[in-house]
């Protein structure tokens, strides 16, 4: 799970900082390319600036889990 603060920065900013990596929002991305249990689920695709990076979180304000990461 991401903080609140960066799930705001997020929203605001369409980046964050998580882990002293900066991630930006990669807004062409398929938002509900994720499934769990065989349901599509709406996600943030977010980007590492530096790597090759990518972070899929939960669309969800109160709990913004990071349900992929590659």
């Amino acid at each position: 799970m991401i903080s609140q603060s960066a799930y705001q920065d997020l929203m605001k900013n369409n980046k964050f900082i998580y882990n002293n990596t900066n991630y930006v929002l990669d807004e062409n991305a398929n938002k509900d390319e994720v499934q769990i249990d065989g349901k599509s689920v709406e996600t943030f695709r977010v980007i590492a600036q530096i790597g090759q990076t990518e972070i899929w979180i939960i669309k969800n304000p109160d709990f913004p889990l990071i349900c992929k990461f590659c």
